[in-house]
């Protein structure tokens, strides 16, 4: 692992680990959280596991301590575009006068650069620092934009860096909103001193406050690259045995038979019966009313380029939303209804519209019944930047879009990890079948070394 000399701007010595420097990571969505080892990474606070979250409190050294003292550093060294997504929750209590609670993510820029995204500082702002040497308490900060956190509750944030040459666009979304964005040279950003990582080349979490963090997730942009910064660093799923991990092309994989439905659950409860996975409400958590589609479960491969999906299912219960979630690209996806809880089936969201919204250019009149099974097949179709959408259900044509992939995203029905296609539904649904076609040089591959595709044919 390098140590760095940030005056300098050079490598001074090398650690015991040795001086082999480490491959680049295979492109795709990579947890960093599940990769971090807080004894070697942490850069202030105390910070512990509980279950896959990190949490961050007070410890003896920090106390006191002015600035933004709770620390850590990720285990990659970042080169070029690349996109964060995190989850976290800022956690109550009792702060100074006029201390708002700093929750922030460290970005590296190129040139041993590198620029801090505060969701909020400790005033009621968000933004850059800096930017053309202002912080976000200055007015003349072109990314400050009022902004404050409430303790004790979750946030998704994501923040996408593209590097262009000398020039960076950086936009930045909290709650699948828009929070703020700074288009310019790299040299107008710089980290404050206090914030800076001992190398800049690693994205990093700050705060003042105690956080949970409960995932950061990143994805290389536009040919950027991550390389571990030692070998404990490196994912499951890339130093895995080939035949686990290496992506598959032509030929419908049954996704359905590959699914785990202790590792793979992300809301309710899963069960097998024959072939078929059917989902229930968890007992522990009390149903509550518009509490979204809590129902759900990611399928264990994730997806690149294009593919089409067909699914069949029974939906048991309430006239309510039954849906699959579609991989996009650049980290984006997005929900496919079959039926939403407004009677309507389409994407959500396009443009940011709902099918609540009749600006949603894919709302469609459908329902369902209860206790009928349906077959529905989506293709979905990737050139660059565009994306065609197409749904049929019981073999006759549902919805459609054509356009940007930016119009679409999922917001907060996203499956922890966009890269991977998911089901969801609010009432109990059986899934009878989930079968995906990767298109046109599109692949799929496993999440984890327990998850073997099958030899396929084209």
């Amino acid at each position: 692992m390098k140590r760095y000399d940030l005056k300098a701007g050079f490598i001074v010595e090398w650690d015991d680990i040795g001086t082999a420097k480490l491959a680049p990571l295979s492109p795709g969505t990579v947890d960093l959280l599940a990769l971090a080892d807080f004894v070697k990474d942490a850069v202030g606070g105390t910070w512990r596991r509980e279950g896959t979250d990190l949490i961050v409190a007070e410890d003896e050294a920090s106390s006191g301590r002015k600035g933004v003292r709770f620390g850590l550093a990720l285990p990659v060294q970042v080169q070029g575009s690349y996109q964060i997504e995190v989850e976290f929750t800022r956690l109550s209590r009792k702060r100074n006068s006029g201390n708002l609670g700093t929750v922030c993510l460290l970005l590296p820029l190129p040139d041993g650069r590198s620029a801090a995204a505060f969701f909020q500082e400790s005033n009621p702002y968000a933004g850059l620092a800096s930017v053309r040497g202002y912080t976000t308490r200055q007015a003349e900060n072109p990314t400050r934009i009022p902004n404050q956190l409430e303790d004790d509750r979750r946030y998704r944030g994501t923040v996408k860096v593209l590097i262009k040459g000398d020039q960076v666009d950086i936009a930045a979304t909290l709650d699948g909103k828009p929070l703020f964005q700074f288009q310019g040279p790299v040299t107008d950003l710089e980290s404050p001193d206090l914030l800076v990582m001992a190398d800049p080349a690693r994205p990093g979490m700050r705060s003042i406050d105690p956080v949970a963090w409960h995932s950061v997730r990143i994805t290389p942009l536009d040919g950027g690259t991550l390389t571990p910064v030692r070998p404990d660093a490196i994912p499951p799923a890339t130093s895995g045995s080939a035949a686990a991990s290496a992506p598959q092309a032509p030929g419908a994989v049954d996704l359905l038979a590959l699914a785990d439905v202790v590792k793979d659950a992300e809301g309710g409860v899963w069960r097998r019966e024959g072939a078929d996975l059917t989902t229930a409400d968890d007992p522990a958590k009390p149903r509550v009313k518009s509490s979204g589609t809590r129902l759900s479960l990611a399928l264990p491969v994730r997806v690149t380029g294009s593919y089409r999906v067909e699914v069949e299912f029974t939906k048991l219960g309430r006239r309510e939303t039954v849906s699959v979630i579609l991989p996009l690209a650049d980290g984006r996806s997005v929900v496919a209804n079959f039926l939403e809880s407004s009677d309507f089936a389409g994407l959500v969201y396009v443009r940011g519209f709902t099918l609540k919204d009749a600006g949603n250019p894919t709302r469609t009149l459908h329902q369902l019944e209860n206790e009928r099974r349906y077959q529905a097949s989506v293709e979905v179709l990737i050139n660059g930047d565009q994306v065609h959408i197409t749904a049929t259900f019981e073999g006759k044509p549902l919805f459609r879009f054509q356009g940007p992939v930016a119009d679409l995203d999922s917001r907060q029905y996203a499956m922890a990890d966009p890269a991977r296609p998911g089901l969801k539904s609010m009432a109990p649904v059986t899934w009878h079948t989930f079968r995906l076609t990767p298109l046109d040089g599109g692949t799929l591959t496993p999440v984890r070394p327990d998850v073997i595709l099958p030899a396929t044919k084209p």
